[in-house]
């Protein structure tokens, strides 16, 4: 089993995150805007369900039930939850178009700014908080997501993402070899490498997956290998 799933799925998200805010701004890509528009929704709230999906009830990710629980409080703090599932399920079950247009502007900041207009005609956003600025917030759901993502490495890495599966069986097979990399690639011999640091290193001296760490610093800011 490797993350290559889960990682298709909120990079799927952020591909068309991208394609929806770039064809808001051309009026005569209406439909192609509509098509996007589904295209993000489907995969942004289509990312928690393949991660279950593939920890839940899997005995090599002992706890995902517990620690899954706890990273859905992300959920409950911010305030359009609500908002993106109930527009999800118009938009893809209902099959009803919210979009009435877009437009691009100059923000207080001097930043070119894409934005949606959509018309939450559906009764279910009556007693649904609606953001004002739909791409804007959109990016803040896509942020939530990625940490989750983050989070998820964090505590089962070792067990899914195949940068640490390689290394770390690499470390276990060549121990002599693993210190000699490690060595020639310090100068400062004074402080003490365990072999927590010993991993870390080595870690930074790999080449990056692409996908994952585009999307750590772009909603995160976090990159990896500093």
């Amino acid at each position: 089993m490797n993350i290559h799933a889960v990682t298709n799925k909120i990079n799927e998200a952020d591909f068309f995150f991208e394609k929806l805010k770039h064809s808001s701004t051309e009026p005569v890509n209406r439909s192609e805007t509509e098509y996007y528009l589904s295209a993000f929704l489907s995969a942004a709230r289509s990312f928690t369900f393949v991660l279950q999906k593939m920890c839940k009830n899997n005995n090599e990710f002992n706890g995902f039930e517990d620690w899954y629980e706890k990273q859905k409080e992300k959920f409950q703090i911010y305030k359009f939850s609500d908002y993106f599932v109930e527009f999800r399920n118009v938009a893809l079950k209902e099959g009803v178009s919210e979009l009435t247009g877009g437009t691009i502007y100059t923000n207080e900041k001097g930043e070119m700014v894409s934005e949606i207009f959509l018309s939450h005609n559906s009764d279910k956003f009556k007693t649904t908080k609606i953001p004002d600025n739909f791409l804007e917030e959109s990016f803040s759901y896509l942020q939530i997501l990625v940490s989750i993502y983050w989070d998820f490495l964090i505590e089962f890495g070792e067990k899914i993402d195949p940068w640490r599966i390689h290394t770390i069986n690499f470390l276990e097979k060549n121990k002599d070899f693993h210190h000699d990399l490690i060595y020639s690639s310090i100068d400062d011999f004074e402080e003490e490498l365990t072999k927590e640091k010993e991993t870390n290193k080595l870690f930074s001296n790999s080449k990056p997956h692409k996908i994952v760490d585009q999307l750590f610093e772009k909603y995160l800011k976090i990159n990896r290998f500093e």
